[in-house]
């Protein structure tokens, strides 16, 4: 087993990597730098909606829409993360990892679920969340 270097990975299709047994799990062995960066990314995103999902049921929300994300979801193309009802409140939540920005089409989601209503916000952390209920709690 060696490990190429990045620089020349990064000039490989993601065809010839696996032609060449390089694989595209493990970031040392096979992937960009910008894939492993994303992968990063999405398994920090991960973790976050993990955190705020166990903290949703611990404050009592019982009904939380939230789609897997490494599977197709049957929801509107940007859909926010998790939706819910918090004290007759409608409230979607987007999570991103710090420093990041919704996607073109969640942005127009969000704009559309604003105009029926619901209250969208984006949360990097489970103490934005924390502060989003605290508003609706009283």
């Amino acid at each position: 087993m060696s490990i190429l270097p990045q620089h020349i990975v990064n000039c490989m299709s993601v065809n010839d990597r696996k032609a060449y047994g390089l694989s595209l799990g493990k970031p040392a062995m096979g992937l960009t730098t910008d894939e492993a960066r994303e992968k990063a990314k999405r398994k920090a995103e991960k973790q976050i909606q993990q955190e705020i999902y166990a903290y949703l049921k611990s404050v009592g929300v019982w009904f939380i829409i939230n789609p897997p994300m490494h599977k197709r979801s049957q929801l509107p193309t940007g859909a926010p993360d998790f939706m819910f009802v918090w004290h007759r409140v409608p409230i979607a939540i987007e999570v991103k990892v710090w420093g990041e920005k919704p996607r073109k089409e969640q942005v127009e989601r969000h704009d559309d679920m604003l105009r029926d209503g619901w209250r969208v916000y984006l949360a990097t952390c489970i103490e934005d969340v924390q502060t989003i209920l605290f508003k609706w709690n009283t």
